[in-house]
């Protein structure tokens, strides 16, 4: 019988044969490929750390890596198709990862149950909101993911926002731009914001700060003011009454979760 470190590895080396399986790639092709080969592995790794936190046991634990893991499987068949990774113009990812993933047997190590719970995570990790019809425990590990792929996307914007290099995220601020009477709207009311509604970069790192109503784990909170990703994102932006307002809303509701202890979504049974 594998242990729970040999099921991991050979998930690990599927992904990168998943990945070599397109052939030779052209420099665009291979920077993006690279970029999503490592968000998998700290995704991973994310996911990990919030499990422990939450004290998760190690059969649980093996069942979370593997979904950090493999989450976004079907990035790179989107790009090879499409040239892009905007569900939008291409094809949502995230069903694209779970077809990809049911159809090669990988999960073999694990129960039929357990393929299930990882299945379903990596289908709706990607979706605007949460499905209504999954099991609790099928939502446990949708939305550790989903807490786990938010930590792993804030420090890439904190990283090219230091770095000031933005010719692949296309995050840099320009002084002038406001938030859109949408975007402050639905931020305003705490709401997840859809992509497509976002109209310029200070949208797009509003919506992030935004993220932080829609974390389902203290641990996650926590990390996001320990390793300060609000104050970094609000340096970037321009100071305007809508912008402040709406940074000042996500500082509140972070400080606030942390004293209250919501959300605190512990493990199923």
């Amino acid at each position: 019988m594998k242990t729970d470190e040999e099921i991991y590895c050979h998930l690990h080396d599927w992904l990168l044969k998943h990945i070599q399986s397109f052939g030779p790639a052209d420099d665009t092709t291979r920077r993006h490929f690279d970029q999503k080969y490592s968000h998998s592995l700290r995704v991973a790794d994310e996911i990990v750390f919030i499990g422990r936190a939450l004290g998760l046991e190690p059969r649980p634990l093996l069942i979370a890596r593997a979904i950090g893991l493999l989450h976004d499987a079907g990035r790179f068949e989107q790009f090879r198709r499409y040239r892009t990774f905007n569900d939008a113009a291409s094809t949502d990812h995230g069903d694209l990862g779970a077809a990809v993933v049911s159809a090669n047997g990988l999960l073999a190590a694990f129960a039929a149950a357990e393929v299930r719970l990882i299945v379903q995570a990596i289908h709706h990790h990607n979706k605007l909101a949460l499905p209504p019809a999954l099991s609790a425990e099928a939502l446990f590990f949708l939305k550790l993911v989903r807490d786990a792929d938010k930590l792993d996307i804030y420090r890439v914007i904190m990283e090219n926002i230091a770095a000031a290099d933005q010719a692949l995220f296309k995050v840099l601020v320009p002084r002038s731009d406001d938030a859109t009477d949408q975007i402050h709207a639905a931020l305003m009311r705490g709401e997840t914001v859809n992509y497509r509604l976002v109209k310029n970069p200070t949208d797009r790192l509003l919506m992030h700060a935004g993220w932080v109503f829609d974390i389902n784990f203290q641990p996650t909170l926590r990390a996001i003011a320990d390793r300060g990703y609000l104050d970094n994102i609000a340096a970037a932006l321009p100071h305007t009454p809508r912008v402040d307002q709406i940074l000042s809303k996500a500082r509140r509701h972070l400080a606030a979760t942390l004293a209250t202890g919501s959300p605190d979504r512990s493990a199923p049974g």
